[in-house]
């Protein structure tokens, strides 16, 4: 496989020593043990500082498309609609997500290399078609960019919109995410971007609408069962390893949401 001293690829990126070398770390039974639940919450704390959140946070063992998809298949039933404002290749698939699901899906789409720009046209499309959801993507991953959001967070406060869904996967830990003040239910990201571990961890933010909306409960699948009222038991696989990885990464001192 060709290598590159300076990959100039959308992710995942180059993952630091220091992060690699606690994967070959020895550990001890999360059954029995309260290390993995305290490293949990720890983190958890963290994640609410990159995302600005009070709301809760849920860590799952699995690349950032398993945030995507949790988040959808635990708030969506067949017939929900869902307005998808797309500026790129994830804007457009998550609608395509939504789509397979079942969601009656509308979408309000840009160009490629263009951010949303125009919300006066997506101010009709939420007054005509009264979806349960918007979604969007902070950073378009392929074409790098950023898309303001805190208009459509005014536009869903002002509709009545239950829920704002986010996909921040490529811009969590690289630029500021106001998950609170954009008025986003659901604000999701993965460990493979600019927080520089490997692809195996998701993580995402829930607000207690979202938490109350939730009709298949996937999103907790693969985590502790509330790690806040069973501090000492948990009826997974503990996935020790890689939530010390995303714990470290977290602590590096180049995170420029410590600076926002």
């Amino acid at each position: 496989m060709k290598t590159y001293p300076i990959p100039m690829v959308p992710g995942p990126v180059r993952v630091p020593a220091a992060i690699r070398n606690v994967y070959l770390e020895s550990y001890g039974s999360g059954d029995l043990e309260t290390d993995f639940i305290e490293l949990y919450t720890r983190t958890q704390r963290r994640l609410k500082e990159i995302f600005t959140t009070r709301d809760d946070i849920v860590i799952m063992s699995g690349e950032g498309m398993l945030a995507l998809w949790s988040a959808l298949k635990s708030c969506l039933v067949p017939g929900d609609r869902v307005l998808a404002v797309a500026t790129g290749v994830f804007g457009y698939g998550i609608g395509e997500m939504a789509q397979s699901l079942g969601a009656d899906v509308k979408i309000v789409g840009f160009s490629y290399d263009e951010t949303i720009n125009d919300l006066a046209r997506i101010e009709a499309a939420i007054a005509e078609f009264k979806p349960r959801m918007i979604t969007a993507v902070h950073c378009e991953t392929p074409s790098g960019t950023l898309n303001p959001l805190d208009g459509l967070g005014r536009l869903k406060q002002t509709y009545q919109v239950p829920l704002f869904y986010v996909d921040t996967v490529a811009g969590a830990g690289g630029v500021p995410v106001l998950a609170d003040d954009w008025q986003i239910d659901l604000c999701l990201g993965g460990s493979q971007k600019c927080l520089s571990a490997p692809p195996d961890m998701s993580f995402l933010s829930v607000s207690p609408k979202a938490g109350r909306s939730s009709k298949r409960w996937a999103m907790w699948a693969t985590t502790p069962s509330n790690p806040s009222t069973r501090p000492s038991r948990i009826g997974i696989s503990p996935i020790r390893p890689v939530g010390r990885a995303l714990r470290h990464s977290l602590s590096l001192p180049d995170c420029c949401w410590k600076k926002a």
